[in-house]
């Protein structure tokens, strides 16, 4: 008898101690989880964005080949069924860009990255738009835009 008792004392101690336990989990829990978790930084900050890396693309002058510009590209989409599918499909859209860009390079100018960034942006947005079909694009930046010498 004196056994049974002592082990249904342990497992009310047992259940009062977890319970407590778990209590305060919860109540520290999200705010120990928020001050540990690091904050997300470039196209994983958005779900709805999708960075697209290793963009090569010609500059001319006077319709001669110059030079080449380096960057990346970020494509921010309207739901996550587009970003999904530009995501899937990444390999469309650089090949739409080398496309549009061989036929109409970018016109080299004396600003510091070397090209109208923006007018740049405005040409590729139909580009990438057209290259996945479905996708719901809203819009492109261009980032960290370099050129080649």
């Amino acid at each position: 008898m004196q056994k049974t008792k002592t082990s249904h004392q342990r497992w009310k101690l047992f259940a009062i101690l977890a319970f407590v336990g778990l209590s305060l989990v919860s109540i520290l829990g999200p705010n120990v989880a928020q001050a540990s978790a690091p904050k997300k930084e470039g196209a994983m900050a958005n779900p709805l964005s999708v960075e697209i890396t290793g963009i090569v693309v010609p500059v001319a002058r006077n319709r001669r080949l110059v030079n080449y510009a380096f960057m990346s590209i970020m494509v921010y989409t309207a739901d996550d069924r587009s970003a999904n599918l530009v995501r899937a499909n990444m390999f469309l859209v650089k090949d739409a860009i080398v496309r549009a860009t061989s036929r109409a390079p970018i016109v080299e100018d004396r600003s510091a990255a070397g090209f109208d960034v923006m007018a740049f942006a405005r040409q590729l947005y139909p580009v990438v738009q057209s290259s996945i079909v479905g996708a719901r694009i809203t819009r492109i930046e261009i980032r960290d835009p370099e050129m080649m010498r």
